[in-house]
């Protein structure tokens, strides 16, 4: 699955951690997930945080 980050209405903090929610639902069937940032005005540190930064934290206290 290919997901754009151009195509998220925002990104924001708050939406950083929504879009991990939907992230690990995709990481738990086992699905390959590519993210596109092209065309994209860079997210913010916060997002990013929330959202990617995250994943490694979870993976490892949870195996997801």
């Amino acid at each position: 699955m290919e997901i754009n980050i151009d195509n998220l209405p925002d990104i924001s903090n708050a939406s950083g951690y929504v879009f991990l929610i939907a992230l690990q639902d995709y990481l738990r069937s086992g699905q390959p997930i590519t993210l596109s940032f092209k065309d994209t005005t860079p997210p913010s540190t916060s997002f990013l945080n929330s959202s990617i930064g995250e994943l490694e934290v979870i993976q490892m206290y949870f195996g997801v």
